[in-house]
């Protein structure tokens, strides 16, 4: 994204929640409304991906990439259809990308753990765990996130930044589960021997 296009963005009028609420995919690009809120349109967007995560918590991995492969071509529509309509290329609050992104993260965990299992405060842990890394790699962009948000244009462009950032904070997850899982065993392993 060049830095013509980022001031277009961050400068963009936001359109009225009239405006949002009478377009079926300027209310699905929108987040359902949640990339209104200011300040910080995507981190209320990535919480509503964590929101609409809680329910599929009992579903298979295969349902649950299902839905998130729902949400990503839900997502190149919409944010293709606000686009044209705002006239502006990824308009700070199209936020689906950010919902699909948190999906990512979520559907990977969920072939690797089973996400079936969580109770009470560990759903919390998980999804917040997931929330808070996503985020971090969204607003980051390390590479090679940053280089194909600039080169991709179009839909395909607004959505698979938040996809790889979904990949990133997935596999920061795994990798501090482990480390903690490893941690804890090897403390009690420790506690035995003495």
């Amino acid at each position: 994204m060049d830095a013509h296009t980022r001031y277009q963005k961050k400068t963009a009028e936001f359109p009225s929640l009239k405006t949002v609420m009478m377009s079926p995919a300027n209310f699905i690009a929108f987040g359902f409304g949640s990339g209104l809120i200011r300040p910080a349109p995507g981190t209320w967007g990535s919480l509503v991906g964590v929101l609409l995560c809680i329910p599929a918590l009992s579903l298979s991995p295969l349902m649950i990439t299902l839905i998130t492969f729902g949400w990503f071509v839900i997502g190149m529509w919409s944010s293709h259809y606000s686009m044209k309509a705002l006239g502006v290329h990824d308009h700070g609050g199209i936020v689906i990308d950010e919902i699909a992104g948190i999906w990512t993260a979520f559907a990977l965990l969920s072939w690797v753990f089973p996400v079936q299992t969580l109770n009470g405060i560990e759903v919390w842990y998980v999804m917040g765990g997931i929330f808070l890394l996503f985020r971090l790699y969204d607003i980051w962009k390390p590479f090679p996130i940053r280089q194909l948000d600039a080169q991709l244009h179009g839909a395909l462009g607004v959505m698979v930044d938040d996809l790889l950032a979904g990949v990133f904070a997935f596999s920061t997850l795994a990798v501090l589960v482990v480390g903690f899982i490893m941690i804890a065993m090897s403390a009690v392993g420790g506690a035995f021997t003495h």
